[in-house]
């Protein structure tokens, strides 16, 4: 069974959609094609363990996953959460509320199926609404800077199983103001974000970065 699900890489401060097509077939083997870096192949490996722990089982057959765009070069961890997804869905294991196509999925997992925050989420979510996707499905520690961008439903989640529950019984008609976190871990959220005045000494940096957003400019 053929599953696709939208992810998203970083090139340079822009994001460009990436779509994760993961193939169960016959046969046996694992594989990740389209120019993963070390850490990408490695997400089989902690996806593995976290489908496991979290009650689902791994296919036993021919595994192949397609980063796509082919020709761009994939890096990073995030990918492990669309990565494990599309495989419990390829495995008939999941039959999500709404095509998976049509989300942005990204996430770190631990091998216990813990999600980690990933990096460059705020230029992920406007390439998302920019190509008119429904909904981003993040590690809870980043809907805060998610949220940021009005217009398209941000979904936290702490835990794999959490994910794949509301994949089966979520209702993005339930976002509020088009902006929605999940009831899992609301507390993290409340957790504010680094301020300049959290950081001790490097005036000159703080100055030049002031200076830079009062005026519009690059920073580089």
């Amino acid at each position: 069974m053929l599953v696709k699900i939208k992810g998203s890489a970083l090139l340079g401060i822009e994001a460009i959609t990436i779509t994760i097509e993961i193939n169960v077939s016959m046969g046996q083997g694992y594989s990740i094609v389209g120019l993963p870096d070390s850490a990408i192949k490695e997400s089989l490996d902690r996806t593995e363990s976290a489908i496991k722990a979290n009650g689902f089982h791994m296919p036993r057959t021919k595994v192949l996953v397609n980063l796509s765009p082919a020709d761009l070069k994939k890096t990073g961890a995030a990918f492990d959460l669309p990565i494990a997804i599309g495989l419990i869905a390829a495995s008939e294991q999941l039959d999500s509320f709404v095509p998976l196509n049509e989300l942005l999925i990204m996430g770190e997992l631990g091998l216990d199926g813990l999600l980690y925050p990933i990096k460059g989420v705020l230029a992920m979510v406007i390439k998302a609404k920019s190509e008119g996707l429904r909904a981003i499905i993040l590690p809870i520690q980043n809907v805060q800077e998610a949220s940021i961008i009005e217009g398209i439903p941000v979904f936290g989640f702490s835990q794999l199983s959490q994910v794949v529950h509301f994949l089966k019984q979520g209702n993005l008609s339930a976002a509020i103001n088009d902006q929605a976190i999940c009831d899992y871990d609301k507390a993290i959220i409340n957790t504010t974000l680094p301020k300049l005045e959290d950081i001790k000494g490097q005036a000159h940096c703080k100055r030049a970065l002031e200076i830079a957003s009062a005026g519009g400019h690059n920073l580089i």
